[in-house]
């Protein structure tokens, strides 16, 4: 009697099936979408096949990094990336954020803090679009000018880590912040070699077109003459 519990039991074992990591691709990509960043980045380590090599696409929504040090983004078929904070304040003084996508073609960071940004390889990024805090939130967390003009750096810092991107657009948010403090401008000259497009794009829906101030058109025609504005 024990010896067929054994080898029921054996057999049972040898029949296990890791089902999961048998699904196709675009239903683990489903299934993860609805779970928050830290317990998709900790599945991955259950299984070499949840660490999805051939995501192409990529959205984070009021991803939460207090207490990560580093926050990785590394994926070789990675096209399409959009970092998204829809109204929560967060800081992330101590973070670094890295990107490591050969294939990314756009990127899109909205509505954070700027972070310590490090890329590797982003030679095929095409298009950038940018968004930080609104002057209102700006006032109510950095209530000198001298912390102003900190975040001003920072600001600039993590667009000169996306400086292989070819276009750019810059929300109203982010042009009133560099305008504010024109010697951020000189300390950190424009890394963009290769900008051949830049936009200018209003939160709010509006028809009025926004006027890139001048001192911003010096800043990026510096390091790319042939710029067209749209």
């Amino acid at each position: 009697m024990e010896g067929k519990q054994t080898k029921r039991k054996k057999e049972t074992e040898n029949t296990k099936e890791d089902r999961l990591s048998e699904l196709p691709d675009c239903l683990l990509h489903h299934i993860f979408s609805f779970a928050d960043a830290t317990d998709a980045v900790r599945s991955c380590t259950l299984s070499k096949r949840w660490r999805f090599p051939n995501l192409e696409t990529l959205t984070l929504e009021d991803t939460q990094l207090r207490g990560i040090r580093k926050f990785s983004v590394c994926s070789l078929n990675l096209k399409s990336f959009d970092f998204l904070n829809n109204g929560n304040l967060m800081r992330y003084p101590n973070c670094e954020f890295v990107i490591v996508a050969p294939k990314l073609t756009k990127f899109k960071f909205h509505g954070y803090h700027p972070l310590d940004c490090s890329t590797e390889n982003l030679s095929s990024l095409d298009h950038i679009e940018f968004n930080v805090l609104s002057n209102k939130e700006l006032d109510n967390i950095y209530h000198t000018d001298e912390l102003k003009q900190k975040f001003a750096r920072k600001v600039l810092q993590m667009l000169n880590a996306l400086h292989t991107a070819k276009s750019i657009t810059l929300s109203n948010k982010v042009i009133q912040v560099l305008s504010y403090f024109p010697a951020s401008l000189n300390e950190h000259p424009s890394q963009f070699l290769n900008l051949k497009y830049m936009k200018a794009k209003s939160i709010r829906k509006s028809s009025k077109k926004i006027k890139i101030p001048r001192l911003i058109l010096n800043y990026f025609l510096k390091s790319s003459p042939l710029l067209e504005i749209s």
